[in-house]
């Protein structure tokens, strides 16, 4: 029974660790979205660095 808690234990710490980086990715695309669409909007005939060739 101990061992079945401990793997649980593990399986919920895993989950709460990529849990936590998911958040933490979404949130920094989020902010990182946020930016350019700023940026687009304060300065609309700039394109993105990629298009500009």
């Amino acid at each position: 029974m101990q061992l079945a808690v401990t793997a649980l234990d593990e399986w919920m710490h895993c989950n709460i660790v990529g849990l936590k980086q998911l958040i933490l990715l979404e949130f920094f695309s989020y902010i990182c979205i946020c930016n350019v669409l700023d940026r687009k909007r304060k300065n609309p005939e700039v394109i993105a660095p990629s298009e500009q060739e």
